[in-house]
């Protein structure tokens, strides 16, 4: 029955695909974000790993080594010398799984810029691919918070090894939303992703608003925290508009109100959404609370007594310009930080490919503030999502890519 559901989706993806590759890709990563897992034997694989070679072979002609990706194909074969290095050294295994999880990043992420400068015309906007996924997520939170007898549904649809937030799910029901990531901090980073994304691209006020809730279900630390902070940017960058003050009108006046009119609106939903949730025995309140002092946040990972991240942190100070490759030292725990995940894989070596990488990003991003394109809202985001949990060869992160490389470049263009 896997098999068939697995052929299923990826003759759909096929269709997609070769109508058009950028399109194709698109939906690969909405699937990987949505899909639930694939049972074949003992096996218990995601849609990801089992379609890639097949995806990747539709389009691999598109693949081209540029200055635009070339400091992320050098992260890779950077990630697998080190990592080879080190299992010589201390006669480990090699994480093959690791690699493939690069590859596959690194080669839908080229794959996606490419496209976008190959084919101008057949640009894809992710919006309603966005909006889809958002509310397939707020049904499964919904099923998740409020029918405690789904959590051994969800669990056999999305476990798979190593997954330890839906094992606790198993054992101790629902607290937080999952929705069909598997983890509520992942849940955490793709609403703010689409918060930031819908609150400074595409000014959907639907899109906000669905965010919003879905990262409160998440009980997410991440997007909590950092929706604050991006509205907090966006407001002192729309504030610092050339003459605000004296361009006020009328009809200015009228849209100020019935914008007012819209937030108040949310507010109350989100009031009566966490009171319910308050009711139902859900900690939203301690979440919320968190925005009053945010560092409280960060102590079960950087405590400097029992944090979570320290050992990892230590492992990279005793080796910091080369890193440890893809393997596990005894007692260190490599995840939750895709900052500090990179710095203990590949150094400040890998470091610095990755900085390289994105600063056009963050370049183009930083000068099209001046033509009132708040993109770099989106990149903002990510980064803080890189603190919040480790995402960075996840198929999100190549999704969230995507999308600022393409608001950089379209605003580029329209202005050119």
């Amino acid at each position: 029955m896997s098999l068939l559901y697995f052929f299923i989706l990826l003759i759909i993806n096929l269709v997609y695909l070769f109508r058009n590759r950028l399109l194709g890709l698109l939906v690969y990563l909405g699937i990987c974000l949505t899909a639930p897992i694939i049972v074949i034997g003992s096996y218990r694989l995601s849609y990801e790993i089992l379609s890639f070679p097949i995806i990747c072979w539709a389009c691999i002609t598109y693949f081209t080594i540029n200055k635009k990706n070339i400091w992320l194909v050098l992260y890779f074969i950077y990630l697998v010398i080190v990592s080879i290095i080190f299992a010589a050294i201390n006669s480990s295994g090699l994480n093959y799984i690791g690699f493939y999880a690069c590859f596959r990043f690194v080669i839908i992420t080229s794959l996606l810029i490419s496209l976008v400068d190959k084919f101008p015309n057949k640009v894809v906007n992710p919006e309603r691919l966005l909006l889809v996924i958002i509310g397939i997520n707020l049904l499964a939170c919904v099923f998740q918070l409020f029918q405690p007898a789904c959590a051994s549904l969800f669990y056999n649809l999305y476990w798979k090894p190593g997954n330890a937030p839906l094992e606790y799910a198993l054992e101790h029901g629902f607290v937080r939303g999952y929705g069909t990531f598997g983890s509520p901090i992942v849940l955490g980073v793709f609403s703010l992703f689409t918060f930031s994304y819908f609150l400074s691209v595409k000014k959907n006020f639907y899109g906000i608003f669905l965010s919003i809730i879905l990262g409160l279900l998440a009980l997410s630390k991440t997007f909590i925290l950092g929706s604050i902070i991006i509205v907090l940017l966006y407001l002192f960058f729309y504030c610092r508009k050339a003459n605000f003050i004296m361009r006020i009108r009328k009809r200015t006046i009228f849209s100020f109100f019935r914008v007012s009119l819209f937030v108040l609106f949310i507010v109350l939903i989100l009031y009566v959404l966490v009171l319910y949730m308050d009711k139902q025995g859900i900690p939203i309140l301690y979440y919320i609370n968190l925005i009053g002092d945010p560092l409280a946040a960060f102590v079960t990972r950087y405590d400097a007594s029992d944090g979570n991240m320290i050992p990892l942190i230590e492992a990279f100070q005793t080796n910091p310009v080369f890193g440890y490759g893809d393997s596990d030292l005894p007692g260190v725990f490599v995840g939750d930080t895709s900052f500090f995940v990179i710095l203990y894989s590949t150094g400040l070596i890998g470091f610095t490919l990755m900085i390289l990488f994105f600063f056009p990003f963050v370049y183009h991003s930083l000068i099209n503030l001046k033509w009132k394109n708040y993109a770099f809202l989106v990149v903002v985001a990510y980064f803080i999502s890189y603190i919040g949990t480790n995402i960075y060869i996840m198929p999100i992160s190549s999704f969230i890519i995507y999308t600022m490389y393409l608001s950089n470049k379209r605003f580029c263009n329209s202005v050119s």
